[in-house]
């Protein structure tokens, strides 16, 4: 809420508060000198000199410390005045653009003739996340949930596990009391047996139940052995399934952040196929729509085709792909299918696909991501695999890492 001012329509206009700031480029040079003789600091700068934003004042300071001061304040106001040179840099999965150089920042820089193909970069991609956001929240927050409980599942089935690891014991225990039967004490609640089947045969300790017969108690341990190892091969089933179901869950959150408004529909199509996920109820009844991958085309003129959902990839590499094009997918990690649309490619579109490949997936903001590739006849979906699965064989791999800037180059 406002408190100085009310902004409606109708309303009559009032000027927003004074700042009170001075502008860089109205001082002399002397009074320059005298604005920074003293140590100042980047907030220093914002609270005293009109249009400065943390990361331009953080240049001037840097550009303080290795020119004349004078030089430096008048050079870096003219750089932004006239726009010198439209910068864009990453560093550390963060990104900075500035309408001049931003030597203070030692990253990936690069750099635009326009300021409008600068803040093309800049907002193509935050322009589509923030529309996917708003389409896609609730689902992200349920893939979170879900992700959740299986992880919790997870850890519950690892200690159940390790109980029923005990299995072995129990067998030795039913053992022993069976072959000591005669060395029970009446009202006993443990027996002291040697075990036989030790080379050195020491003595064990068995707990047993003072209400219970020898005969009993020895099939108490048998009872509990043949529960635990039952127990043990149910255990071990859970655990895969739930594993893939998290491995299956996280490729569609790694899916649903790097959708478009279209690929969300998709997926929640996909989730409720797979009874996960139950539809909106809509009135009007849509239309079946084939799934559409994303389509580049390589610097050398070949096509390329990313599928951005499961629907997508399987539609991608076992309907539009032929058998002897190539395909490529990020090695070990939840991403896209990639197809390169001929059998021969060239080392520059192969780097390009594989960027492709990196780009979208979970090791986007990765360096020296490793992409395996291999002919689409080597790729195989096994029965009752998750939407989306494969496995493939003859494949080799290249080490790239994704540049948002060459992605925006190849788009058709």
């Amino acid at each position: 809420m406002n408190s100085y001012r009310t902004v409606l329509p109708g309303q009559a206009y009032i000027e927003p508060p004074k700042q009170d700031k001075t502008s860089l480029t109205s001082l002399s040079d002397e009074e320059l000198k005298q604005a920074f003789t003293q140590d100042v600091t980047a907030k220093d700068i914002i609270g005293k000199f009109a249009g400065f934003s943390p990361l331009h004042a953080a240049e001037l300071l840097h550009r303080l410390t290795t020119q004349d001061t004078v030089r430096a304040a008048r050079q870096f106001m003219n750089e932004i005045v006239t726009i010198a040179q439209p910068t864009y840099v990453e560093l550390e999965g963060k990104s900075y653009f500035s309408p001049t150089n931003l030597t203070h920042l030692q990253g990936a820089v690069t750099t635009y003739d326009t300021l409008g193909e600068l803040l093309d970069r800049v907002f193509f991609a935050r322009a589509a996340r923030d529309r996917v956001k708003q389409q896609a929240g609730d689902l992200e927050r349920w893939l979170q949930n879900e992700l959740n409980k299986l992880k919790l599942k997870q850890k519950k089935l690892q200690k159940d596990f390790e109980r029923a690891q005990n299995l072995e014991q129990f067998q030795l225990y039913g053992e022993l009391l069976m072959a000591n039967l005669y060395n029970f004490a009446k009202g006993a609640e443990y027996v002291d047996v040697e075990n036989y089947y030790s080379e050195t045969a020491e003595k064990v300790r068995i707990p047993i139940s003072p209400r219970k017969s020898p005969i009993e108690n020895a099939q108490s341990y048998y009872t509990k052995y043949n529960k635990a190892k039952t127990a043990l091969i149910m255990i071990e089933e859970q655990q895969q399934k739930t594993l893939d179901d998290i491995r299956y869950l996280e490729m569609l959150s790694q899916q649903v952040q790097q959708a478009s408004p279209s690929d969300i529909e998709e997926i929640r199509e996909e989730l409720a196929e797979q009874g996960l996920l139950r539809l909106r109820q809509s009135k009007r009844k849509k239309k079946p729509t084939k799934p559409t991958p994303e389509n580049f085309m390589s610097s050398t003129g070949i096509a390329i085709s990313v599928g951005k959902n499961n629907k997508q990839n399987d539609y991608l590499t076992f309907k539009i792909g032929k058998r002897n094009e190539i395909w490529l997918h990020t090695k070990d990690i939840p991403g896209s299918h990639v197809v390169i649309h001929t059998e021969n490619p060239d080392e520059t579109t192969l780097k390009e696909a594989a960027m492709l490949s990196a780009y979208f997936s979970k090791a986007r903001e990765s360096a020296s991501v490793p992409v395996d590739y291999t002919e689409i006849r080597h790729v195989k979906k096994p029965n009752g695999a998750k939407p989306g699965f494969v496995i493939y064989f003859e494949q080799k791999t290249l080490f790239v890492t994704p540049d948002e800037a060459v992605i925006m180059q190849l788009k058709k």
